[in-house]
């Protein structure tokens, strides 16, 4: 099979390319450079993928073998491969992506579950995210869990981007910025399909929760928020209610949202949301805390 591929794709490479062919002293057989551009790159994919070559052949001309340093260049092979077969963006997370990775998990099978989330994920943030619809990391999740034989729904990505050495920051910038939009009731109403309970796990407290569950602590998740801007109610009130169902001490939450300026008066609002939390007794734990 591998005869095959190498058979194939030198077929193709002398086929179609446009570079400046160099003989090779030991098989005396042109040979293509590829290109140094993007631009050129993905012209040279372009080609390739009309003669029909394989994805997973076209990964091994760029990358013929992965190492830890060559995750950016994996990344931007996958753009190639996806910019040149430009597909429909409707069918794009049910089709495409699990057919990639399946690709670089056969292709690529010293890469771990962990690594492997880190390169799609990077892969489809430099999709430009404002791309896709309001899903995108939500559904790249999915496909990730169900190549691996798991539920699509099971909460994995910012666990396996935690363990791939992602700070919360990279991780963070990936869901907040979306989860945001479901807080906008402009965004929320032209979706007649989804009911409100579908919604729910993409609001503020969903996406806290998840990282909670991700092995990520209040207080850098907190930090991140402040960082990324994200500090309006709808972002507290989610964070104080994510950390309730998580069990968190509200003591924990008091401290980190006081040290953070929260007033006394606000932080009664604020917890006063939660179900656990607004409990006479918590709020009192909340207020004493320092």
């Amino acid at each position: 099979m591998k005869k095959q591929i190498v058979s194939l794709l030198t077929a193709v490479v002398l086929t179609c390319a446009v570079q400046s062919q160099v003989i090779t002293p030991v098989l005396n057989a042109p040979k293509l450079t590829i290109p140094a551009t993007f631009a050129g790159k993905l012209k040279f994919v372009d080609s390739l993928q009309k003669a029909k070559a394989p994805d997973g052949a076209i990964l091994k001309v760029f990358l013929p073998q992965y190492a830890v340093q060559f995750q950016q260049q994996l990344i931007e092979n996958l753009l190639l491969l996806d910019q040149a077969s430009m597909d429909n963006g409707n069918s794009w997370f049910s089709r495409r992506v699990p057919e990639l990775i399946t690709t670089v998990r056969r292709e690529y099978p010293e890469i771990t579950r962990p690594v492997l989330y880190k390169i799609f994920y990077g892969f489809c943030y430099s999709k430009r995210p404002s791309f896709f619809d309001l899903f995108w990391p939500w559904d790249m999740e999915k496909a990730l869990n169900i190549s691996y034989g798991q539920n699509g729904g099971d909460n994995t990505a910012p666990k396996y981007l935690k363990e791939a050495n992602l700070g919360i920051d990279v991780v963070f910038s990936y869901y907040a910025y979306k989860t945001t939009l479901f807080t906008d009731p402009w965004v929320t109403s032209g979706m007649s399909n989804y009911s409100p309970e579908a919604f729910q796990a993409f609001t503020v407290k969903s996406t806290v929760y998840k990282f909670l569950s991700g092995g990520f602590n209040p207080a850098e998740i907190y930090d991140a928020m402040r960082r990324g801007g994200y500090r309006s109610d709808y972002w507290l009130i989610g964070y104080c209610f994510a950390n309730s169902l998580y069990g968190t001490p509200v003591e924990t939450v008091a401290r980190i949202l006081k040290k953070d300026y929260i007033t006394d008066t606000e932080l009664v609002r604020i917890l006063g949301q939660s179900s656990d939390y607004k409990k006479q007794e918590n709020i009192l734990k909340a207020l004493q805390a320092n």
